[in-house]
């Protein structure tokens, strides 16, 4: 896969999804946002010739298809887009499944937020965590 700007959000809720997209044209993302609704899709973009990532961002619950947690298992298992920060967004978790995601790398976890200001204000935060060179374009 090449590299370019391109972060994969994997959402099924089009609030979030708009709330989103939204914020990272506030923190100045000037690439793409490959959005897909359930893990199956992203699954399919990630093992496809597509751009590998630099961010991929999960719903901690999708769909009945599966969840966000899985999604990030099977990326770090199949060592696809192995680079990229894996970043999961909820509404709530149980420890359990907290567990899972840290075992499997999480870069981290964050609540959904209620408006587009102040998930950016939670992405700015997670982007500011990443190496310099994953972030140049972060207002």
């Amino acid at each position: 896969m090449s590299s370019q700007n391109v972060i994969l959000l994997i959402e099924d809720d089009a609030n979030d999804a708009f709330f989103l997209e939204r914020a990272l044209e506030e923190v100045g993302f000037p690439g793409k946002l490959a959005h897909f609704t359930d893990t199956d899709l992203a699954k399919e973009y990630l093992s496809g010739d597509n751009p590998t990532p630099q961010v991929i961002i999960a719903d901690s619950a999708v769909s009945p298809r599966g969840s966000g947690v899985d999604l990030l298992e099977w990326v770090r298992q199949g060592n696809i887009a192995s680079s990229a920060p894996f970043i999961i967004m909820t509404g709530g978790m149980e420890e359990s499944v907290i567990r899972r995601a840290e075992k499997a790398g999480v870069h981290c976890i964050f609540t959904k937020a209620g408006s587009y200001k102040k998930t950016a204000e939670q992405l700015r935060q997670v982007f500011s965590t990443l190496p310099a060179e994953q972030r140049d374009w972060l207002k």
